[in-house]
């Protein structure tokens, strides 16, 4: 038994660095623009990249409302790489996050979004690595 102890926590240790998720994805940028539908309209568009700079499709995009009701809402990246969510009419605050898998989460990055003619829409842009 005493030539297996050090089997065991080598196995052990292995499993324990080996379960904390990887982050795939940078954030690239955030930016406020107006939305071309006009002040009424209220987005957030998520744009993912690839280090070439081609768009990445298939990439889940979770968007999910900071306070205590956590609105959590879900889109898939299209073939432009893109994403949009509409975004409350109010000054609201967000987190998001990205996977391809379970494996492969982005960090959480918190999105301010402002309804203001000249920033109702938020961009923001990551790339995968």
């Amino acid at each position: 038994m005493r030539a297996l102890a050090p089997l065991a926590a080598a196995v052990l240790l292995f499993v324990a660095c080996q379960s904390a998720p990887v982050s795939i994805f940078t954030l690239e940028a955030v930016e406020h623009e107006p939305h071309p539908e006009g002040c009424e309209a209220q987005a957030i568009a998520i744009h993912v990249n690839d280090t070439a700079g081609n768009p990445v499709e298939g990439i889940t995009a979770t968007l999910r409302t900071v306070g205590t009701d956590g609105v959590e809402t879900t889109q898939t990246t299209d073939s432009n790489g893109e994403a949009v969510f509409t975004a409350a009419s109010e000054e609201t605050t967000y987190f998001l996050r990205l996977s391809r898998t379970e494996d492969d989460l982005s960090d959480t990055v918190v999105v301010e979004h402002f309804p203001a003619c000249t920033r109702n829409l938020t961009r923001v842009t990551f790339v995968q690595r």
